[in-house]
């Protein structure tokens, strides 16, 4: 019952209600997207950084079934599906997952940048990286790899294939020969998160609070 978990603060709202759910489902599969979503807004109503490593479920990112939930993210949300190398399945084994509005609208696309909507974006909780606007010929990998910076994210540390890394080191320093300005830096999810929540909280205060959200607007939320 949303009620029973609604306090002044969304963000500790948001919180509860995952929780709530994580206990009622104890004992069964795990819902590894309400886990992660919990983990996520913990560190940042605590302001820290998350460490997946020490995850009970996230810590290896080439487990199967890691795998497996990234390229459900993607089910029924992905326009680039028919593109072979933009696959759900690449954009997963990339150790990409679909971006969306959690926690109020999954499957729409956040404002990720003022005055533009990325409607393919997708996003990394390793490295917090958001990544968007792909194009016909991208190789997902390879626009992850450079997008943190030529592979600083606990992901790539994971990846089993030193040929695959062996390749997309030496692509990336000779990109960065052949470019002489900074590689720009990419939007970060945590922080995109926030601004959205604090919007929302604060569009739910001019709007009588809280407390007064509309009973389909509760049925939105989280699930």
């Amino acid at each position: 019952n949303f009620r029973d978990c609604r306090t002044n603060q969304l963000n500790t709202t948001f919180i509860k209600i995952l929780q709530k759910h994580l206990d009622i489902t104890k004992g069964k599969k795990i819902c590894l997207l309400s886990h992660m979503r919990l983990h996520i807004l913990n560190s940042i109503n605590q302001e820290k950084p998350l460490d997946w490593s020490q995850d009970e479920y996230f810590c290896n990112p080439q487990n199967q079934d890691i795998i497996n939930f990234r390229e459900w993210t993607f089910k029924n949300n992905w326009k680039n599906t028919g593109l072979m190398n933009l696959s759900t399945s690449k954009m997963a084994e990339a150790g990409l997952l679909r971006y969306d509005c959690f926690p109020l609208f999954p499957g729409k696309d956040l404002n990720v940048e003022e005055g533009g909507e990325y409607q393919d974006a997708t996003y990394c909780i390793y490295c917090n990286k958001i990544i968007g606007s792909w194009q016909l010929h991208d190789d997902p990998m390879w626009e992850h790899y450079k997008c943190c910076n030529g592979g600083d994210c606990y992901f790539f540390q994971t990846l089993h294939s030193q040929d695959i890394i062996h390749r997309l080191q030496t692509r990336f320093s000779e990109w960065k020969a052949e470019n002489d300005t900074e590689l720009a830096n990419a939007a970060d999810y945590s922080e995109m998160l926030s601004v959205h929540l604090s919007r929302m909280e604060e569009s739910l205060t001019k709007n009588g609070g809280a407390r007064k959200t509309s009973s389909r607007q509760r049925k939105s939320l989280i699930f």
